[in-house]
């Protein structure tokens, strides 16, 4: 068995093919876990896994939301994947996904959206070209002044 690489990650042997969730952890840049709370605006470059509380903004290419996440706040991303509880706005470029046991209340702006059997949205949604999350230099709502 070969000698585990530095930084826990782990690559598939010479000439084999990493699994989907090998390569995914591979593009896993930050991670807040559970039970931790931020408050105060996060930027991030990659995804950003969040399982704790964060009362703020957050800035990422893409932002996943697990089951035990809380955010209040605004989320402005690529791609945002809501399994737990967000309460303000969803910016992504691309899409917002709503899992199973997701809960969404504010605005969701986004070009596509999808929303799980069980998962939950209450608020307004606003789809199409205006709907491009905000370039990664354009302040997050709170930094408008």
């Amino acid at each position: 068995m070969p000698a585990d690489p530095p930084h826990g990650k782990w690559r598939a042997p010479a000439g084999g093919t990493p699994s989907p969730r090998l390569a995914t952890m591979d593009k896993l840049k930050s991670f807040l876990g559970n039970p931790s709370e931020l408050r105060g605006d996060l930027v991030s470059g990659g995804i950003l896994r969040l399982d704790g509380v964060v009362v703020g903004n957050i800035r990422a290419d893409e932002v996943i939301l697990s089951e035990t996440a809380s955010i209040q706040g605004e989320v402005a991303a690529n791609k945002i994947i809501v399994g737990g509880r967000m309460d303000g706005t969803l910016r992504a470029a691309d899409v917002v996904e709503i899992r199973a046991k997701g809960r969404v209340d504010g605005t969701i702006v986004t070009k596509r959206i999808v929303l799980a059997s069980g998962g939950e949205f209450s608020g307004r949604i606003e789809m199409g070209k205006q709907a491009s999350g905000p370039p990664s230099g354009e302040p997050l709502a709170n930094d408008r002044n």
